[in-house]
């Protein structure tokens, strides 16, 4: 298993109780045996998120964006994604799928997704990911 860098928890926490009206998030990666922050972004959409992100190296993701009710509500849902593109090395996979249980947990995650081709990453896709929860 991998240490969760404290400023990671950190950044989690200012970016769940943030009240933020723009889409925003942040990467995270493993970095020897310690998990840490990449990257942020701030009033970026799904799809830019997705131009960011590595080709061939694994990610963490906490993304926030706007989604649209039929009855004229909108709300911000925060989604962790873990990003394993094709291509990786079998190590590096083996690392990332035996921290991300710990990762969610400790950034208090309840909207987790997989994704493995980074065009995938819409903001129609999101939201499909997202009304198909319980």
């Amino acid at each position: 298993m991998c240490a969760i860098d404290t400023k990671l928890v950190e950044t989690s926490k200012k970016f769940s109780f943030g009240t933020g009206k723009t889409s925003d998030g942040f990467t995270a990666k493993i970095e020897g045996e310690t998990i840490v922050v990449d990257e942020e972004f701030n009033d970026i959409t799904a799809e830019e998120l997705a131009e960011k992100l590595p080709d061939h190296s694994p990610r963490y993701v906490m993304y926030r964006s706007a989604q649209k009710h039929s009855d004229g509500r909108t709300s911000y849902p925060i989604c962790f994604l873990y990003y394993s593109p094709e291509g990786c090395s079998p190590e590096m996979i083996m690392k990332f799928d035996g921290c991300r249980n710990e990762v969610v947990k400790a950034l208090g995650c309840t909207k987790v997704f997989a994704l493995r081709d980074k065009k995938t990453l819409t903001e129609d896709w999101l939201n499909a990911q997202i009304s198909a929860l319980p």
